[in-house]
């Protein structure tokens, strides 16, 4: 169904076991009866992922003459989860995705006719006939339910071809759970996944009751506990108030140890870890083929910079240059740990060999050949080892081990390339950014500032659970120059940086965190005194701001007691205590500081106040937005020399956990928008875009040109540029 903004949106759900025809049969006929005004020959369309047999379901709900079904073209050519390359294998599909997208995008009968016979003569010659059978009798028998050119003549299509947004909505109820609740079903899903239809089975059988496995007493809420819930139920700003609910389910999980299902739990547990270091078969043989095919030379590369080859090279050609050498490296395997490539060598007066070697994701380049990926010659430059705790998903893991080997090679720009692949063969939104943003037009859509304030905030509660558990430091800062929030540009907009605030400090709020948002105070000497223009008037436009904090809306309560606000200074720092009339105060535990900066004159600069303030706040997270920790030179020596690399290295020692920029032709012209530098956590990869136009004014996208662990500089992306 379309809401009031014509977008696809999700009226009922269903809970079945299992995925039958059966089962969209009785949702279907539920909705249906619920909708009184409607009946079942009113449903003109139905578009399914291909789990239905087509048609069947039409017969089976009796409207087959007034009702057409459409397969979604994403589950039919998707790598990850398309019907179509597991049937043909990644291999054979990379040859015939052309054929078969243009198939399904045909505009006209010739063109999918032209499209037909070009992946017939590429499966004539194949030596598994299968394949020429399953593209007669499951695609082209079936053109009438994919195929755009018949689709666009049933009256009534509105161009809808399934895709994202309906699976958007996939689960919508679980946004109706309290959120610390929330976290524990995932993990307690992910932890169960295999086990909960043995369980299932068993309870139908009769072999265990409910009761073994969840005890009554421990989904049970005391009478505190649901007035608390309940008066907290229509609020997004409850946090994680009922502690009690998690380890409640907690202890739910931990009675399963106990049970007769215990062995299966370990076993399921055990199976995942191990599959988890490894790809699944389409995307290893996707990743050895993409690999071996267009980045040889870097595979050559890291055989002789990373194996005894390269040493064994290096010995041989110390007296005579090329009497040993390494003619091509195949990619045959890899994990998230290592991989197995078989090297061609040519030795001098030898019959060519072929030897298998395996190259560790984490190794550091052999002694004799250490000339890669550093600045004159300097051991200590070279790239450490990832961390192994970043819980990454194995894509994920082994793209960005293998980015971090093309640096010590000298392979930057194929680090880009290696990105796009993690986001064909693992659906991540690694590195990915969000299509026709369109950011060279001020006002920027809502839609775009809403998807970089929930990115930031996402970031800073990431970042802000990894200081408690002592994974980061506590100073951090959150670039985002976008625009409207780069104060350098005329389309700035300080509303866009209060919001993004806002969006930031109710997300850590919610987490039941006590958040105090500061802006400076004015500086200077005598008539000399105020405040930097890009930060004039915001502590009161901050404070007028819309929290939805009064009596009856959704933050109802939350300024004044878990939200705060305050200047910069050790002052400002307020630590648990208790007032003289006996009432307890809470200490802040983040602080949120809105573009700190100095300005021109006579004590006018910040770093002495917001030293003084961090120190105060001890191994609390203070987290910048938009900091310019810069000298302005002024008078009496101030921000001078004296000084200035010990407020250098204060600067520097707050640590990026978010960050967006565009990349321009020059530090003076803002159009057109060249691309961006992005990091999309406080433990992602530093990536950059290419920003590209697509044809026939379709659109533009951000494509990843440059990945690395480090700040991409200037001259590294534009030597990265496409044209």
């Amino acid at each position: 169904m379309l809401d009031g903004e014509k977008k696809v949106c999700l009226p009922c759900e269903g809970f079945t076991i299992r995925e039958t025809i059966d089962g969209y049969v009785w949702l279907i006929e539920s909705v249906v009866a619920m909708a009184p005004g409607r009946k079942l020959c009113d449903i003109k369309f139905i578009i399914g992922d291909g789990i239905f047999a087509a048609e069947t379901i039409l017969t089976k709900l009796g409207i087959e003459d007034t009702c057409h079904v459409i397969l979604d073209h994403h589950h039919l050519l998707s790598l990850d989860i398309g019907s179509w390359p597991k049937a043909f294998g990644l291999n054979l599909f990379s040859h015939l995705k052309e054929d078969l997208t243009s198939m399904v995008k045909s505009t006209s009968l010739t063109a999918y006719e032209q499209a037909l016979e070009s992946a017939r003569a590429t499966l004539r010659n194949h030596p598994d006939q299968k394949h020429a059978k399953y593209l007669e009798r499951h695609i082209h028998s079936k053109r009438h339910l994919y195929a755009n050119h018949i689709i666009q003549k049933f009256a009534g299509h509105l161009n809808f071809q399934g895709n994202a947004p309906s699976e958007r909505n996939h689960c919508i109820s679980r946004r109706c759970y309290d959120h610390s609740i929330k976290l524990t079903i995932n993990k307690m899903m992910i932890k169960v996944r295999d086990l909960r239809l043995v369980s299932l089975a068993l309870l139908l059988s009769g072999t265990v009751s409910f009761q073994a496995l969840v005890p009554p007493s421990t989904l049970t809420l005391s009478k505190e506990e649901i007035s608390s819930g309940s008066r907290k139920s229509t609020s997004t700003f409850r946090g994680i108030q009922n502690l009690n609910s998690n380890r409640r389910l907690c202890s739910s999980l931990s009675t399963l140890s106990s049970s007769p299902l215990s062995s299966l739990l370990a076993t399921s547990q055990s199976t995942q870890e191990s599959s988890s270091q490894s790809l699944n078969a389409q995307q290893l043989d996707f990743t050895c083929g993409y690999l071996n095919k267009h980045h040889s030379d870097v595979l050559a590369a890291i055989t002789e910079t990373f194996s005894r080859l390269g040493e064994i090279k290096s010995k041989r050609n110390s007296w005579s240059g090329g009497s040993y050498r390494i003619e091509s490296a195949k990619l045959v395997d890899i994990n998230t740990h290592s991989m197995d490539l078989d090297v061609t060598v040519q030795e001098r007066s030898k019959d060519i060999q072929v030897e298998r070697v395996t190259v560790d994701l984490d190794a550091m380049p052999v002694i004799k050949t250490r000339t890669y990926g550093t600045k004159n010659n300097d051991k200590d430059k070279y790239l450490p080892p990832i961390p192994r705790d970043l819980n990454l998903d194995p894509v994920d893991e082994v793209v960005r081990r293998l980015c971090r080997l093309c640096w010590l090679v000298d392979k930057p720009q194929t680090t880009g390339k290696l990105i796009q692949l993690g986001i064909q063969i693992g659906q991540t939104e690694t590195g990915k950014l969000k299509d026709n943003m369109y950011l060279n037009q001020v006002p920027h859509n809502r839609y775009v500032r809403k998807y970089f304030y929930d990115m930031a905030a996402d970031a800073a509660l990431e970042a802000v659970v990894l200081c408690s558990e002592g994974k980061i430091p506590n100073r951090m800062k959150i670039t985002s120059m976008f625009p409207e929030m780069n104060p350098s540009m005329d389309s700035y907009r300080i509303g866009t940086i209060l919001e993004m605030t806002r969006a930031i400090a109710i997300k850590l709020v919610e987490q039941n965190l006590r958040v105090r948002v500061c802006v400076q105070g004015a500086m200077g000497v005598g008539i000399f005194t105020g405040l930097p223009k890009q930060l004039n008037g915001v502590s009161k436009l901050l404070q007028m701001m819309d929290w939805q904090s009064d009596q009856g809306e959704e933050n109802e309560g939350m300024v004044g007691t878990y939200l705060n606000f305050g200047s910069i200074g050790a002052e400002h720092v307020v630590n648990a205590h208790t007032m003289e009339d006996g009432a307890k105060v809470e200490q802040d535990d983040v602080f949120i500081l809105i573009a700190p900066q100095s300005m021109v004159g006579v004590d006018s600069s910040i770093i002495g106040p917001l030293r003084e303030m961090v120190e105060a706040a001890g191994d609390r997270p203070v987290i910048l937005i938009n900091p310019d920790l810069t000298d302005k030179i002024s008078a009496q020596g101030q921000q001078s020399v004296r000084g200035r690399q010990d407020r250098i290295d204060f600067a520097n020692s707050f640590k990026p956990i978010w960050h967006f920029q565009n990349i321009y032709v020059s530090g003076t012209s803002y159009f057109p928008i060249l691309g961006s530098i992005f990091k999309s956590g406080p433990r992602g990869m530093w990536i950059a875009h290419q920003r590209r136009d697509l044809a026939n004014d379709e659109g533009e996208v951000y494509v990843p040109i440059l990945a690395g662990e480090e700040m991409p500089q200037g001259e590294e992306i534009l030597n990265s540029f496409e044209n």
